[in-house]
């Protein structure tokens, strides 16, 4: 959807998500096959799309090296949340990237 609302027919959806060790597959070539836990999605002609997935799993971040580092300097903690990640474009449009996080805090009530 355009940022007036308006809907996009064929606009394209790139999502992708990590694996549930928190890998995503260009960091294991010969472990994941090419392709494992992304997709590409073109919007109907209503502008509209859908897919399905399993829920993702938090990961912590590698510590060493440069991202250690940046980690360090800014006092940011390795863990990163449950999160799917987006990359929407169409024709004549700026692409947006983003992402969409899950809380999986169980409630110990409904367990």
């Amino acid at each position: 959807m355009s940022s007036d609302g308006t809907p996009l027919p064929g606009a394209v959806l790139d999502v992708w998500q990590a694996n549930p060790e928190g890998h995503y597959d260009v960091q294991q070539p010969g472990v994941q096959p090419a392709g494992s836990g992304r997709g590409l999605f073109t919007a109907d002609e209503e502008g509209r799309f859908w897919f399905r997935t399993c829920v993702p799993s938090p990961y912590p971040i590698p510590t060493d090296g440069p991202v250690g580092e940046l980690l360090k300097a800014t006092g940011r903690h390795p863990c990163r949340p449950a999160h799917i990640l987006f990359i929407a474009s169409a024709e004549g449009h700026t692409p947006v990237t983003t992402h969409a996080r899950f809380d999986l805090v169980r409630n110990p009530a409904r367990s």
